[in-house]
């Protein structure tokens, strides 16, 4: 829980409106210190406070289970999952691909994550405009790397944390190698850390390349 309060009070996002809603608590709970009472006041401090970490709890996790994670058999062809969005227009990407292309016949799965961009679209599930967008960016990059004769295709991942696509990617795709290319979205902090889990405990290799 330690280290997601961390992140919580680190985002820029949620910064904005946690120093908003800070400012609007203190404001009610002294209303209510003057008005009301001093023990009135001093209670509903306490009790936002403690709702506060209450919540903060609910989206905390454990570690991720990859236990039936593995590597693909290795006589079959080159497998690999790409994770990105805005990623997927990286000229990074295309090289990487052209490089492994060059060793041999290539199968190319693509996961598109498409959280909500701010904290009050994901609250309201409003991801219309990100999975749209993620569905353009997705058909371009297939359509240019299967033109390279690379066999490439993909899916968006809607409303889902590139963490979440990573893992249940790999459980889709038995991939020998993932490469990760973050963007702005929310959320690619917790799938670097998730990608040294895999390789240090899977033997799947992990890429992480810049957008």
């Amino acid at each position: 829980m330690g280290e997601r309060l961390r992140q919580w009070i680190q985002s820029d996002l949620i910064g904005v409106y946690a120093t908003i809603a800070v400012v609007v608590i203190v404001g009610l709970a002294l209303v209510i210190f003057l008005v009301v009472g001093p023990i009135a006041g001093i209670l509903f401090g306490a009790a936002i406070v403690a709702l506060s970490f209450y919540l903060v709890s609910l989206t905390s996790r454990g570690p991720a289970d990859i236990s039936d994670i593995a590597p693909p058999p290795a006589e079959t062809a080159q497998q690999v999952l790409v994770i990105a969005n805005q990623g997927l227009e990286s000229p990074a990407l295309d090289s990487e691909i052209a490089l492994r292309a060059e060793r041999g016949p290539l199968e190319l799965k693509l996961i598109a994550p498409a959280p909500a961009s701010s904290l009050a679209r994901r609250i309201s599930d409003d991801v219309d405009v990100e999975t749209a967008r993620a569905g353009e960016r997705l058909r371009a990059a297939v359509k240019r790397l299967s033109a390279t004769g690379v066999a490439a295709s993909g899916q968006v991942d809607e409303e889902a944390e590139p963490m979440r696509c990573l893992l249940d990617g790999l459980r889709e795709f038995p991939a020998d190698e993932v490469l990760l290319v973050p963007g702005d979205e929310l959320d690619w902090s917790d799938a670097e850390g998730l990608a040294d889990r895999i390789r240090a405990e899977t033997g799947v290799r992990v890429t992480e390349l810049g957008s």
